[in-house]
């Protein structure tokens, strides 16, 4: 969990020999190509500065696909849900799920990243504090990040802009499940395994400066290395069944229109990433030069 709620918030490893974030997706009876881009969620928009060949595959594409359609899931009604999924129940507020102990240390690590009290945000569930967590440990390590430039929701717009078709891979619904949806008690646990992470503050910074090299080999090495925590079934929740997901839902997509696929890097490399299964359907994936 420590690994990939750090990633979350930022997944044959031969298909990453090189340095590498921007793919193209052909063959496998598609007429025109299609692009798939590795994002880390808390990136400057500087990234795409550095991508070869990013303006021509972007402007190939009819339209474009994040991991969940960004505009739907800031509607009032999204939101709302989003609120709901993360407020504990009455009888597990933080301050009844740990010893004394146990609470100082979250305490401790809710006032150094967050500024307030534990106690403040006692009614959140657990796994909604440990992304609020993992999101301001890597913000120490991209401190010109703008949230109103998140770099997912920037490619949504520049594609509206263009007049492209916008999707998503996944609804707010099942991105609540896979965030907010397991027991809250293993929410807890979770918790507490990531306040007394030692080097956490290195984690991020790792996994920045492989993101920011382009280096997906040596991301996806950090978010499976056995030294940094979690087990296979938080990859399968958070990682490897998502990837399966969209990749069933990939082929009608491309097949329909051109399109620019757009999810976190993390999601990319691996035996069971994103372009190890899309090769198996009878996909060419070739990194953008």
């Amino acid at each position: 969990m420590k690994r990939l709620l750090t990633f979350v918030v930022v997944a044959a490893l031969a298909l990453c020999a090189d340095a590498q974030l921007l793919y193209r997706i052909s063959g496998g009876g598609l007429a025109r190509p299609s692009y798939i881009f590795g994002t880390h969620h808390v990136a400057p928009l500087s990234v795409m500065d550095s991508i070869a060949g990013f303006d021509s595959a972007f402007s190939s594409c009819t339209q474009l696909y994040g991991e969940i359609e960004m505009d739907s899931a800031s509607m009032a009604s999204a939101q709302q849900l989003m609120m709901q999924a993360m407020m504990a129940p009455a009888d597990s507020v933080l301050t009844s799920l740990f010893t004394a102990e146990e609470f100082a240390l979250v305490d401790s690590a809710v006032r150094l990243y967050l500024g307030v009290g534990a106690d403040q945000i006692a009614v959140l569930k657990p796994a909604a504090v440990s992304t609020q967590l993992s999101v301001a440990q890597t913000l120490k390590v991209f401190p010109e990040f703008s949230q109103g430039e998140q770099l997912d929701t920037h490619l949504q717009r520049r594609a509206a802009e263009r007049g492209m078709a916008v999707g998503g891979l996944e609804t707010i619904e099942s991105q609540i499940s896979v965030l907010f949806g397991a027991p809250v008690r293993q929410q807890a646990d979770e918790l507490l395994e990531l306040v007394t992470m030692e080097r956490a503050d290195e984690l991020a910074r790792r996994m920045a400066d492989a993101y920011m090299a382009q280096d997906v080999d040596e991301l996806y090495r950090l978010m499976t290395a056995p030294e940094w925590g979690g087990d296979e079934a938080e990859l399968e929740r958070l990682l490897f069944g998502r990837n399966e997901a969209w990749v069933a839902v990939m082929p009608a997509v491309m097949e329909a229109q051109p399109t620019f696929f757009v999810v976190g890097a993390g999601h990319l490399p691996g035996a069971r990433g994103v372009l190890s299964l899309l090769e198996r359907q009878g996909y060419m994936i070739e990194p953008v030069l």
